[in-house]
C-alpha cells in the first residue's frame, strides 16, 4: 500500500523540499528541486498513480473495521487540526450516521445507497437542504480519508448526486425592526449586536478586539484578525460608543473569557488562540429575532451585516462607501482610486453617525 508522508524543507540544499512517502510501511524519501510545497504533493501524487499503476491498482482493504471504529479514528484525527466549530459538526454528523447505519456495520460494505437513504430520512425530519449539503460534504471527507488510510478501495459517497441549495432571500432587519430587536438582545449578546448592526464588525473582529484598539476620545476602532491581518479604522456610531463605555473592562479584551463565563461572547479558546463560536452568534441571533416575530430562517448573524449594509445605503451613500465601511477589498486594480477616495475617517464617520432608525434603543 502507497501512502503518501509529510514533506519538510532541506535546509542544507537550497532550501528545497524533501519528499516522503511509505509502501507497506516502509519509508522512503528524495530530495526534489522544488520549493514549493505544491510541487512536492503533484510529484507524489503522480509517484502513487505509477505505483497503483504497476500493481494493478490493488489495495488490500480492511475487511474487519467497523463503521464505529473508523469514525472514532477520524474524530481523533482531526480533533487538533480543525477548529471546535468544525470538528462539533464533524461529530455531530458522524453520529447521526452511525445512529442510522449501526456501529457494527462494516466500513466497507458501505455504499452509495446507504448515504442516500440516510439523506433522505434526515430530509424527512424537515431538514433544510442547506444543512443536508453541509451533511454530504462532512461524509465525504470522512469517505474520502477512509481511502488515505487504504481502508477502503473507494469512497462510498463519491457517486451521491449533490443537493441543489435554493438561493433564499436577502436577510437583513428593517430600519423599523432594529429598535425591537436589540431590546430583545440579552445583555451579554446586545453590545455585540449593537457594534455589529451600527459599525459593520466581523465575528472574529470582535473577539479579538482589546481595548487598546479603542479610541474613545476620536471616536474610532481599530479592528484586525479578520480576512486579512491588515488594521482598519472603523468610525463608532454614538450608540455603540456609548454600550463600549458601560462596559467593565476587567481584561485586556472587550469581550473576555472567565471561568465562569466559557463561551459567555461567542468566544472559543484553542491553546492561547482565540477564535469565534458561530453557533453562539448564530443561536444569540435567532433567540432574538424569536422575541420580534421573525422566523428561526429569516435571520443569521451575517444578516446584522446586510443590515448595516442598508443602513448606510438609506443614508444616501453609495455601495463603494458601503463597502469599505464593511471592510471589503478593493478587488481589482482600477478600485484602489476608489478606495483612497473614500478612506478618510471623516467621511466615513458622517455616514455612520446619519444612520438613524427613528425610535430610542436604550
Amino acid at each position: 500500500m502507497f501512502r503518501r508522508g509529510k514533506p519538510y524543507r532541506d535546509k542544507e540544499n537550497g532550501n528545497r523540499y524533501v519528499a516522503v512517502w511509505f509502501i507497506d510501511g516502509q519509508r522512503y524519501r528524495r530530495r526534489t528541486p522544488y520549493t514549493r510545497k505544491i510541487d512536492v504533493e503533484k510529484f507524489l501524487a503522480q509517484c502513487e498513480e505509477e505505483y497503483n499503476r504497476t500493481q494493478g491498482g490493488w489495495i488490500k482493504p480492511d475487511n474487519k473495521r467497523s463503521l464505529r471504529s473508523s469514525v472514532d479514528a477520524f474524530l481523533r484525527d482531526h480533533a487538533l487540526n480543525k477548529t471546535v466549530h468544525t470538528y462539533k459538526q464533524y461529530r455531530g454528523v458522524l453520529e447521526n450516521f452511525l445512529a442510522f447505519c449501526g456501529d457494527n456495520r462494516r466500513l466497507v460494505s458501505l455504499a452509495t445507497n446507504n448515504v442516500e437513504s440516510f439523506l433522505a430520512a434526515h430530509k424527512d425530519t424537515g431538514v433544510a437542504a442547506a444543512t443536508l449539503a453541509a451533511d454530504l460534504r462532512v461524509i465525504r471527507t470522512f469517505a474520502s480519508w477512509c481511502v488515505k488510510q487504504g481502508w477502503i478501495r473507494r469512497s462510498f459517497a463519491a457517486d451521491v448526486a449533490p443537493i441543489r441549495v435554493p438561493k433564499g432571500r436577502v436577510r437583513f432587519l428593517k430600519p423599523h425592526q432594529v429598535a425591537p430587536f436589540l431590546k430583545s438582545c440579552t445583555p451579554t449578546f446586545l453590545p455585540i449586536a449593537i457594534l455589529t448592526i451600527f459599525c459593520g464588525l466581523r465575528r472574529k473582529e470582535l473577539v479579538n478586539l482589546r481595548w487598546k484598539d479603542v479610541d474613545f476620545d476620536d471616536g474610532t476602532l481599530y479592528a484586525t484578525g479578520a480576512k486579512t491581518n491588515n488594521v482598519r479604522g472603523v468610525p463608532l456610531h454614538p450608540l455603540a460608543l456609548e454600550e463600549l463605555q458601560k462596559i467593565d473592562r476587567i481584561s485586556e479584551y472587550v469581550f473576555p473569557i472567565t471561568k465562569d463565563s466559557h463561551h459567555r461572547f461567542g468566544v472559543s479558546l484553542r491553546g492561547d488562540k482565540r477564535s469565534e463560536n458561530t453557533q453562539w452568534f448564530n443561536a444569540k441571533t435567532k433567540q432574538a429575532a424569536a422575541r420580534i416575530g421573525l422566523a428561526p430562517d429569516e435571520l443569521d448573524y451575517h444578516g446584522l451585516r446586510k443590515t448595516f449594509a442598508m443602513l448606510v445605503q438609506g443614508t444616501g451613500h453609495d455601495a463603494r462607501m458601503t463597502g469599505h465601511l464593511l471592510g471589503h477589498g478593493p478587488g481589482s486594480r482600477g478600485a484602489v482610486t476608489d478606495l483612497y477616495v473614500f478612506a478618510d475617517l471623516d467621511r466615513q464617520r458622517s455616514a455612520v453617525e446619519a444612520i438613524d432608525i427613528g425610535e430610542e434603543v436604550i
